[in-house]
């Protein structure tokens, strides 16, 4: 790609998360040759975009299910990473074509997410859920900035069903589809508690079926600040996640400006006013007690490890923390490694498989 200046370490790690999540490295070096910039590689993305949602299409009047399924979570993939350097009415385009190309998909796949709404005050947060089998427990998955429940959370979800957990996500006010509708707000443990009371409402989670969490980032923030306070959360992981909001002054001013749109202020006051925004779960007035594991790269630029002792420090019920070393701000490059552990770690939590060899954690 020519562009004047050095490409920073977050774009970098776009890149990196977009061939974790469904983009091919053939497709990407096309786009990163054809591209002058990164609103042309944005289109240049939405142009495989395009030719897989018409694969999908042409798949289907063709007989082959399985194919057009696969295409179409291509497609809801490639739309996903093409809106993130866009702004206006293009960006919105390019989210909606992502939720519809993944709605085909779920009509097509196996195990398919099924649409769930679910009430918080005045709203409706939107979301799937994959049932793994009757009577099994849930783990709720809480992305990190601009994650899509469509696309990061989806594969994400993968491990967990595959060890006999059912997998829940949904869209957060200032987030997804409510981006447009509803301001992010910091007592994020009131939209927890909607979540939840939504799954023992339907008996997807029952004291039988117990109910743990999975954050990413700013969504293991949220994930341990829950846990600590709705006793319900049986346990917890949370990647590259941090104990306040010191992490997000360092932030780029890309991402500076989508916390700010997230919770209706201008970039200058979300920064200044960073720690109301994620107050220090340290002065809480209760510590997560459900077992907790925390991931970690040695060579994060964005959370210090020092965040991390914090947690440690704090939390007070069975702990383990798995520091990768090398590893980046969440750890996309050990993704590999990891993922199966994490499932195997929460599938045994909650009742669905033995506990894992903690040796693990020391490589």
């Amino acid at each position: 790609m020519n562009q004047t200046g050095q490409i920073n370490q977050d774009l970098l790690l776009l890149q990196l998360r977009a061939t974790t999540f469904g983009i091919s490295y053939n497709d990407l070096l096309s786009a990163n040759r054809a591209a002058i910039d990164w609103r042309s590689w944005s289109k240049a993305i939405a142009q495989f975009a395009l030719r897989y949602e018409q694969l999908a299409e042409q798949a289907m009047v063709g007989g082959h299910p399985q194919s057009s399924a696969q295409w179409w979570q291509s497609a809801t993939n490639y739309y996903h990473f093409a809106q993130m350097f866009m702004q206006g009415s293009q960006k919105i385009e390019y989210q909606t074509k992502s939720r519809q190309a993944y709605c085909q998909f779920t009509k097509l796949a196996p195990a398919a997410p099924q649409r769930i709404a679910i009430a918080y005050q005045a709203i409706t947060l939107p979301g799937y859920i994959q049932v793994s089998h009757a009577g099994a427990p849930v783990v709720i998955l809480l992305g990190g900035l601009e994650f899509a429940k469509e696309v990061e959370l989806h594969q994400l979800g993968q491990p967990f069903l595959a060890r006999g957990v059912s997998v829940v996500c949904f869209d957060t006010p200032g987030q997804g589809e409510l981006s447009q509708i509803h301001a992010t707000t910091a007592d994020f443990e009131l939209t927890m508690k909607a979540v939840l009371d939504f799954l023992y409402a339907q008996a997807y989670a029952t004291p039988a079926s117990p109910v743990g969490i999975f954050g990413i980032c700013a969504g293991g923030f949220g994930g341990m600040r829950a846990a600590a306070i709705d006793k319900r959360i049986a346990a917890c992981i949370s990647v590259s996640g941090f104990a306040d909001g010191g992490p997000f002054l360092n932030l780029s001013a890309r991402n500076k400006e989508m916390i700010a749109r997230m919770f209706g202020v201008d970039d200058d006051q979300a920064m200044a006013e960073s720690a109301h925004y994620f107050p220090a779960l340290p002065d809480l007035p209760q510590a997560v007690a459900c077992p907790l594991l925390l991931v970690h790269g040695s060579a994060d630029h964005l959370v210090p490890i020092e965040q991390i002792e914090r947690l440690q420090a704090w939390a007070q019920g069975e702990i383990d923390t798995w520091i990768l070393e090398g590893a980046e701000h969440i750890c996309y490059s050990r993704f590999g490694d990891v993922l199966p552990v994490l499932g195997d770690w929460m599938a045994a939590q909650l009742g669905e498989s033995p506990p894992v060899d903690k040796a693990l954690f020391k490589s």
